[in-house]
């Protein structure tokens, strides 16, 4: 930037989003920018193309910073009007950008799914699920998940940083394409579920009746196995077809989630997220016993979810998969816990204070099968 005009500054309020502290700063009109000054830190450049129009108030204006969404700097009196408009003109043509790259990439998987279809029919189109844009898949997640905690997930800083800190460990930098989002829904049954564009769910029955952070964490592995091979948004293509990504399920999302969980995945799909979490806890040094302790667990329940119906499992606590895991728990070496003690602590109650654990008659427990 060439340097700050002449003159008195313009008066602003900075909230840089690293604390909830409020600074007073001063403008500086310039060039390519803004100069702000900050009287323990000195002057900082604000290139044009670094800063966003948050709010174009009569009174105030408020600027944001790209890649820092918690960044605020608001001018009271507002900014000059032609600063103002200028900004107005960025603003407008980057959404303009984002519309055009959001339209290309949507219309290519469109094109790609119905070329696929054209030629080869419906058994062809589970394969497609790797192109079939995140514009498409994440929306049907978000549905299937709001439908599936009532649109009410249990929340706290704490224990979403918690979770958020394991899928760091847990997934390999640059994969999966899909952004990962965890929630817990508030319901006392054991079970997980993986629904399309990267949206995973915990039940408060899980958490609360593991053993440890590490049984969580093997589970919550076995799932990010599933959103890394797209295994829901394959079984939506082969047995409901491309309209459903396209919006013409009928809206319906409760009725949608209960398709989709009432459908089976195949073997295979199942030892594709196994061997995914096998090797996820591998690379992030937890122990898979975790994930032996779940499913040598007797009787985990399936039970229902409200709107979102059934939430029906695929398959069984099989001795294969049991044999796989012990195999991997037997070759760990160097492990540790999945979260510290202060984060299973948070998780465990991110849905309020502990409920009872039921006691189903037996009668009740036989047959039911574990999240697949």
């Amino acid at each position: 930037m060439s340097g700050r005009s002449e003159g008195p500054g313009i008066p602003a309020i900075l909230m840089d989003g690293k604390g909830r502290q409020r600074r007073q700063v001063e403008l500086f009109p310039a060039p390519d920018g803004l100069g702000l000054v900050r009287d323990d830190e000195g002057e900082e450049d604000l290139p044009w193309e670094a800063l966003i129009l948050v709010d174009d108030a009569p009174d105030r204006t408020v600027l944001g910073r790209k890649g820092a969404p918690d960044w605020r700097l608001v001018v009271a009196p507002p900014l000059a009007a032609g600063i103002r408009a200028d900004l107005r003109r960025r603003r407008a043509q980057a959404r303009r950008r984002r519309g055009l790259r959001v339209y290309g990439s949507t219309v290519a998987g469109l094109a790609m799914v119905a070329a696929l279809l054209w030629f080869r029919g419906g058994a062809l189109l589970e394969q497609a699920a790797p192109l079939v844009p995140p514009a498409l898949t994440v929306p049907l997640g978000q549905a299937i998940a709001e439908s599936v905690t009532g649109g009410k997930p249990c929340r706290g800083a704490a224990a979403e940083a918690a979770l958020e800190r394991l899928v760091g460990r847990l997934l390999p930098r640059g994969s999966p394409a899909e952004p990962i989002r965890v929630q817990v829904a508030d319901i006392p049954q054991a079970n997980a579920l993986a629904a399309p564009g990267g949206q995973v769910v915990l039940t408060r029955g899980l958490i609360e009746q593991a053993s440890g952070p590490d049984e969580v964490a093997g589970v919550l592995a076995h799932e990010l196995g599933h959103v890394a091979h797209r295994h829901a948004t394959r079984m939506i293509l082969r047995d409901l077809g491309v309209g459903v990504l396209l919006g013409r399920f009928g809206g319906d999302a409760a009725a949608l989630a209960d398709t989709l969980l009432a459908t089976s995945m195949s073997r295979d799909m199942e030892r594709e997220a196994d061997a995914f979490a096998i090797a996820a806890l591998a690379a992030a040094r937890i122990s898979p016993a975790g994930l032996v302790a779940f499913f040598e667990r007797e009787g985990a329940p399936e039970a229902p979810l409200g709107q979102a119906g059934r939430w029906l499992s695929t398959h069984p606590s099989t001795p294969e998969r049991l044999l796989r895991f012990r195999a991997a728990a037997a070759r760990a070496r160097g492990t540790s816990p999945a979260m510290t003690q202060a984060e299973w602590a948070a998780l465990k109650r991110v849905c309020g204070p502990l409920s009872p654990r039921p006691r189903a008659p037996k009668s009740e427990m036989r047959g039911k099968d574990p999240p697949n």
